[in-house]
């Protein structure tokens, strides 16, 4: 499957159908919507899967040298890091 160019609704919608988030609607996430200690109650195997689900749908390699705990505080910090590795990927 080729990599998706990166949407912040696209991300949204990933993270819900990833992490099997039932009672989740993607459209009332918010950007500044923190992933981990927020509403969402996302633990660690839930991190695993998430950066398998961006490194498939995405195009992308997390590696963990490269990633902060910032870079998965909220959608928006999520979506940037995405953003550039894509860009970094993909010239």
């Amino acid at each position: 499957m080729p990599a998706v160019e990166i949407t912040r609704q696209d991300l949204k919608e990933m993270i819900v159908s990833s992490l099997q988030l039932e009672d989740v609607n993607p459209a009332d996430m918010k950007d500044d919507e923190l992933l981990f200690g927020g509403q969402f109650e996302l633990d660690s195997v839930d991190a695993l899967e998430l950066v398998v689900a961006i490194e498939s749908r995405y195009g992308i390699k997390i590696r963990s040298q490269d990633v902060q705990a910032r870079d998965f505080k909220s959608l928006d910090s999520l979506y940037q890091m995405i953003r550039l590795s894509q860009k970094t990927s993909h010239p």
